[in-house]
């Protein structure tokens, strides 16, 4: 399958041809991706700093995308879809961990209690896969700068 770059494919006749030398070559006029196994240097600075960025997310009680996303373009080179989908299953994964840690600990006010609210769960569990299944919609549909400029706003009015 030909690399994607936002919605274009991108066709080679050399390894220049494809964007991010080094992360791609050219075979069969298609711009692969390297083996998983050969890591440049930019990826062992990325692995250090996805550790230590899911790391203090997860001390502050966020999932860490935040972080993820851009470490993985940045010092990875994966497409922002890409990811993005990298980044949704390294949460996953946490929050696996998370929940097995959490799971039989009592609340500190309330010792009959489990510390974590499953009623809240119930209520947010069906609007997640509900939200996930429009985004799936808006991200076929929409045009890529579309998507763009709303994760911008997102990001900007969740920062303000």
């Amino acid at each position: 399958e030909m690399h994607k770059l936002g919605r274009l494919f991108r066709k080679c006749t050399i390894d220049a041809d494809c964007r991010y030398e080094g992360f791609y070559t050219c075979r069969d006029s298609k711009c692969i991706r390297k083996p998983i196994l050969a890591i440049l240097p930019s990826e062992i600075v990325g692995y250090v700093l996805i550790f230590f960025s899911m790391l203090l997310s997860n001390m502050a009680g966020m999932g860490g995308s935040f972080f993820s996303v851009p470490i993985l373009y940045e010092f990875f080179k994966f497409e922002f879809q890409k990811a993005s989908g990298y980044s949704a299953f390294f949460n996953l994964l946490v929050a696996i961990l998370r929940f097995m840690y959490y799971f039989k600990s009592k609340h500190p006010n309330k010792p009959h209690q489990t510390l974590v609210d499953y009623e809240t769960v119930v209520i947010l569990l069906p609007l997640g896969i509900l939200g996930i299944f429009i985004g799936d919609i808006f991200y076929n549909v929409l045009p890529f700068i579309v998507i763009a400029i709303l994760l911008g706003i997102m990001l900007f009015g969740r920062s303000t």
